[in-house]
């Protein structure tokens, strides 16, 4: 699945191809169930993911809950300080170069 989201969190969702029994999936890692301890022997298991899907899956996991949260940044605030520190410091610019002389015609004698 193409990451094209704009804004948005990264790594949200994982899309699993279909087989000819079970249809396309897209995992939501924000939309999680957990189920308790002592219930997981009623379920009956339908599929399970084959490498390197499971692999990709759990990768997956870890880095989105994982991730250190930050505020977002106003990008023009951020950038405008950085050109006002990189006018500051910056070299003068070298003078223009002088006009050369103009040549004058040998005198004559």
């Amino acid at each position: 699945m193409a990451d094209n989201r704009d804004g948005g969190q990264r790594e949200r969702f994982m899309f699993l191809p279909g087989t000819s029994t079970f249809p396309d999936f897209i995992v939501d890692l924000q939309q999680l169930t957990t189920v308790p301890k002592d219930d997981r022997d009623t379920f009956e298991r339908m599929a399970s993911l084959d490498s390197p899907y499971a692999e990709k899956l759990l990768s997956l996991f870890a880095r989105y809950y994982g991730r250190i949260g930050t505020p977002n940044l106003d990008v023009e605030i951020a950038m405008n300080r950085a050109r006002t520190r990189v006018a500051a410091t910056a070299p003068a610019a070298p003078a223009a170069p002088a006009a050369p002389e103009a040549l004058e015609p040998p005198a004559e004698t």
